[in-house]
């Protein structure tokens, strides 16, 4: 998996926690940039939600996160592009009961763009990270049918899929795609597709069951290598 940015959830009631730091640190630890999302704002005593915003905001330093609190749809736009820099850390405050706030992240939300950063490959057939495939089956379940063989469940968002069709199924760990065939499909729930699938040059042997998993896709048969950048960190205490 190559994530593009860590969706921290923080209940204003119950403060921060140890898997709290823990996730903080992960994320740092992974280069990936942060948005905190503080909830349950409506239920939580004002002199509690303080100590919370203190303590995360503590944290977040230490890490060497800018805790930026956004409060008006202003500050959304600002907030979006300063999130890609990982120095800067957005800290949302909401309501699921009162509906505070979830205009903020929303728009947030749909504000934000892939991280380059967690790709290098050169466009093929006009395609980049922020262009979608002819073909997108984003995978979230595997079955290993005796008889029928390896069936892949999930939601088709762009594309068509056929009979005998040749797609491929990536990216891997080192951003390589396996080409398979598409023998039958069956649909449920009128948006669920369920492919079988074959391999057209060998067979699908247990080391590649082994690496397919639910963050990996179904697309078109010419699809970009994609390489992660690794930057090594070292700290030495």
């Amino acid at each position: 998996m190559m994530p593009d940015m860590a969706l921290l959830v923080v209940g204003a009631n119950m403060g921060v926690q140890v898997m709290t730091r823990e996730h903080i640190s992960i994320a740092c630890a992974l280069q990936l940039p942060i948005a905190v999302v503080v909830t349950k704002v409506d239920i939580c005593p004002q002199p509690v939600l303080k100590t919370t915003r203190q303590s995360l905001a503590k944290y977040l330093r230490q890490n060497r996160k800018m805790p930026y609190p956004v409060k008006d749809m202003s500050q959304v736009d600002a907030a979006a592009e300063a999130v890609a820099s990982d120095r800067v850390t957005p800290v949302f405050a909401i309501s699921s009961v009162t509906g505070l706030g979830l205009e903020l992240l929303k728009a947030f939300l749909a504000k934000l763009q892939r991280n380059r950063r967690n790709f290098m490959a050169a466009p093929v057939d006009g395609m980049s990270g922020h262009v979608m495939p002819e073909v997108h089956f984003p995978i979230d379940g595997i079955y290993e049918v005796r008889g029928v063989g390896i069936v892949l469940g999930g939601t088709l968002t762009r594309g068509k899929v056929r009979v005998n069709q040749t797609l491929l199924v990536g990216p891997d760990r080192v951003g390589g795609f396996v080409p398979v065939t598409v023998r039958s499909i069956e649909v449920s729930e009128g948006t669920t597709f369920h492919p079988t699938i074959t391999s057209p040059t060998t067979p699908l042997s247990p080391f590649m069951l082994a690496h397919l998993h639910r963050s990996l896709c179904l697309g078109p048969k010419h699809q970009p290598r994609l390489t992660p950048i690794r930057r090594p960190s070292v700290s030495v205490c």
